[in-house]
């Protein structure tokens, strides 16, 4: 009370609070848990989600990888938007470990012109029409061979599981 704190008792509590902040301060607080909460639900019940692991030089519609997350889900025409990996690289330290991974989409519209491109990374995602891409992971999905002049041919690659702690991929033919 010295401190100019207003101090009392409820119950078996100590209370104190000091000026107009300490008063209203709770009240703050559960408003923000309550729109927190209510943002929570909405995206709950209308929201969409997908992933996908596409090699450099190919495509997909974005449409065909989202998946409705509730009732209220309802696709915009940001859903027949056609994306295309142009490039993917990593950034590395001095020690060699990766620091960075980036991939440079393009967004195309339904009749096949260029709306947007982004070099995208972990923390710096593509937003278009709603809807948010992140870089989340990488991960070998394919070889690329180009032999004169033709391709690029992709092959499916898979992690191979080897003595020791290295990481292999290898591809599968058929």
């Amino acid at each position: 009370m010295g401190a100019g704190y207003e101090v009392f008792l409820k119950g078996p509590s100590l209370y104190a609070f000091k000026g107009l902040a300490g008063r209203f301060a709770p009240i703050g607080v559960h408003l923000a848990m309550l729109l927190i909460m209510a943002g929570a639900t909405l995206s709950a019940t209308g929201s969409f989600r997908g992933s996908v692991t596409v090699p450099q030089g190919l495509n997909f519609v974005m449409g065909d990888v989202l998946g409705p997350t509730g009732f209220l889900s309802t696709p915009t025409d940001a859903f027949n938007t056609e994306v295309h990996v142009n490039r993917f690289y990593m950034d590395y330290y001095d020690s060699g470990e990766v620091s960075q991974f980036h991939t440079d989409l393009s967004l195309f519209d339904i009749n096949g012109k260029e709306v947007t491109r982004k070099t995208l990374s972990v923390n710096d995602p593509l937003r278009y029409g709603g809807i948010t891409i992140y870089q989340t992971d990488w991960s070998f999905s394919a070889l690329q061979i180009l032999k004169d002049d033709e391709g690029p041919f992709n092959l499916a690659m898979a992690p191979l599981t080897v003595n020791g702690d290295k990481k292999l991929f290898g591809p599968f033919y058929q």
